[in-house]
């Protein structure tokens, strides 16, 4: 799965994918190929949320002070 593709999946499924993996950590299970990928995936699309925030917050602040 393509990371487009991941993005294309509702956010029902990105919860699952989340939990299933947090569990999977927690009693330190095998991951396959595609959970890794997911893994990935999953986080690569936390950083891009954060980023848009903090872009969000400094164009506020950034109208504040003009």
């Amino acid at each position: 799965m393509t990371y487009e593709e991941f993005l294309e999946m509702p956010t029902t499924f990105l919860d699952d994918m989340d939990r299933l993996i947090q569990i999977k950590h927690k009693y330190r299970m095998d991951f396959t190929q595609e959970e890794k990928d997911i893994n990935q995936h999953l986080l690569t699309y936390a950083e891009e949320m954060k980023l848009n925030e903090l872009r969000g917050k400094f164009e506020r602040c950034w109208k504040i002070e003009e």
